[in-house]
This record gives structure tokens, sequence and C-alpha cells, in this order.
């Protein structure tokens, strides 16, 4: 239950850093319960929640945010800070791609692209069946040798600004297909949202004014037509 609260807390961003904190310890305390259920996923999730503990992390789109404006304690934009605690969190990142490549490159199946048959066929793991993939050597020699190059490209070309949002799109599609085809609980959706502190902040502004210029654009809402009654009271 109090795991539970500090996550929705910090989802909101609703004292942001007690949130993270107590997360941080609640979460280690379940996962030494039982440790024999942990996947790379829970790893990841101790990391970053340990990093984002030193982070300032409630000072945009957060409930905290919201308060500090309604009470007058702050006001225009938050104060610019030195995001060492997101680039620690980038770094991390960029070793778990990079470690994950490293192993699969040592491994025969990654380098003449027949992996992907084989993890296919894990049944323990299978969730959706991709019989395009069964059924085709190309399919799988493609998809095998694609995924460990879209794994290096995200430790690597993800620094490189030109290619970073490319590199992205094309980490979530990797993610997606194997949340569709394997049953690895939490890790995929994990991964995917740790991608988001790779996002540069000047494309997230354009991103959130994008957002704001849709809203305001929105049509505002038709007034309401005067019951005839009424019309001929006032006539």
């Amino acid at each position: 239950g109090t795991h539970l609260i500090a996550i929705v807390g910090l989802t909101l961003g609703l004292w942001t850093r007690s949130s993270a904190v107590v997360a941080f310890i609640t979460l280690v305390s379940l996962h030494h319960r039982d440790p024999l259920i942990l996947n790379s996923g829970d790893t990841a999730m101790r990391v970053i929640l340990f990093l984002l503990m030193f982070s300032r992390a409630g000072d945009a789109f957060s409930l905290d945010r919201w308060r500090a404006l309604k009470a007058g304690t702050t006001t225009g934009p938050p104060a610019f800070q030195m995001p060492w605690a997101q680039r620690l969190m980038q770094i991390q990142i960029c070793i778990i791609y990079f470690s994950t490549a490293c192993f699969k490159l040592q491994g025969e199946a990654w380098t003449n692209g027949t992996a992907v048959y084989y993890t296919t066929r894990l049944w323990d793991f299978e969730r959706f069946p991709v019989p395009f993939l069964n059924d085709s050597l190309v399919a799988i020699r493609l998809m095998t040798w694609a995924s460990l190059a879209i794994e290096c490209a995200l430790c690597s070309c993800v620094w490189v600004k030109e290619w970073r949002n490319t590199v992205l799109i094309l980490g979530v599609l990797l993610h997606l297909s194997i949340e569709y085809s394997m049953n690895i609980p939490v890790f995929q959706w994990v991964m995917m949202s740790l991608l988001v502190a790779m996002v540069a902040p000047q494309d997230m502004d354009r991103w959130v004014a994008s957002l704001q210029g849709r809203w305001h654009a929105l049509p505002a809402p038709l007034e309401q037509p005067v019951p005839v009654s009424r019309r001929r009271k006032a006539a």
C-alpha cells in the first residue's frame, strides 16, 4: 500500500522528492522479498528511482509546480538547473543497451541472423504467435540484425542530435514488437519510459508548445440557444 501511494504521488508530481525516496525504499523491500521473480526491468527501475531522488523532477508538469504557482511562491518558467541526475540516467540507459549488444555479439546466433528464430520458439515466453517470422528465413535474419543494430544505435547514435529522434522512435518500435511477441513483464514498458529521458529539451519544448497551440486553437463551444418562451417574455 505504501509503495502504491508513493508511486501515485511520484506520477502526479505531488511531494515529488519525498515520493521518490519512499518509492525507492519500498521497491527495494519488495524486490528483496522474492528475487526469483525479477527481471532486468526491475533492476532498471531500482537504479532510475535512486537517481530520481536527486533530480528536480517536480519542477515542471507536476502538482508541486501547480501548488507553487497557486501559492505565489514561484512565477514564470522553472529556473534552469544543472541536469546531472538526468545525465546519469542517460548514461545508465546507454550502458544497458551497450552491455546487451556486447553480449549478443558474442553469440553466433546473433551474428549469423538466426537468434530471432530461437527466441520466438521459447514457449514459456510466447505471448502472440508471429508466423510471418517463423516461415521466412529472410524475415528472421532481417529482424535479428535490425534489433541488434537498433540496440547498438541506442548506446551510440542517440547522442548525435540529428539522429536522436529517429533512433528513439526505432527503439520504441523494437520494444513494442518484443512486447507483442514475448511475455516479459514490466521490462519493455520500463525501457520505453526511460527513453523519454533521452529527448532533447528543445524538442520537448516544441512538443509542449504544439499541444498548447492545438488546445487554444479548438473552437469555442457554441452559445446555447435561448428558449422560445424566454424570447416571448423578452418581447
